[in-house]
């Protein structure tokens, strides 16, 4: 099974749930790993150096802000 037949077959299972207290400890789980996701893209991201200083960070957003009010 392909991992797109997988997402379906899970779509289908879940429209069948009738109980919201299933629904919502299988959001938990979804939430979980999404979190667990980011956090080691995250870690990958640091550890090759594709970060920015909070100085370049402050600087883009002053620019992106006076962008957005002169428009």
């Amino acid at each position: 099974m392909t991992l797109v037949e997988k997402k379906l077959d899970l779509i289908k299972r879940l429209s069948g749930l009738k109980k919201k207290e299933s629904l919502v400890e299988i959001e938990k789980i979804i939430l979980a790993e999404e979190l667990s996701y980011r956090a080691n893209q995250s870690i990958d991201d640091i550890e090759k150096g594709r970060v920015q200083s909070l100085e370049q960070f402050k600087e883009e957003n002053t620019k992106w802000i006076k962008k957005r009010s002169t428009k």
